[in-house]
């Protein structure tokens, strides 16, 4: 049986640490390409670090506090869409 609370407070450490830095990524201007990818790959890190949760989690977090999980849904959108971009760049844009 999974500690639904326990796992809250995994999300909530997470979100608490990462939430500025991944907002600082959105708002970057790219003047130091080095420290933002160093950034992004800080938050990525992170990001892989989680513990996977179950669907039935999420949707507990949804109720149980639903601003923790659309903070939480921001930084996995955040993550993935720096991600998509640096792939695109990498592919030389084409797909």
């Amino acid at each position: 049986m999974i500690d639904f609370e326990q796992h809250k407070n995994i999300v909530e450490q997470f979100v608490e640490q990462h939430y500025p830095l991944a907002h600082s990524l959105m708002l970057d201007s790219y003047i130091d390409p080095e420290a933002y990818y160093s950034n992004y790959q800080m938050l990525l890190e992170a990001m892989n670090k989680l513990p996977e949760h179950p669907e039935c989690f999420l949707e507990w977090l949804l109720e149980a506090d639903a601003a923790l999980y659309i903070n939480l849904m921001e930084l996995v959108v955040i993550t993935r869409t720096i991600d998509n971009v640096f792939e695109q760049v990498s592919s030389g844009g084409m797909e």
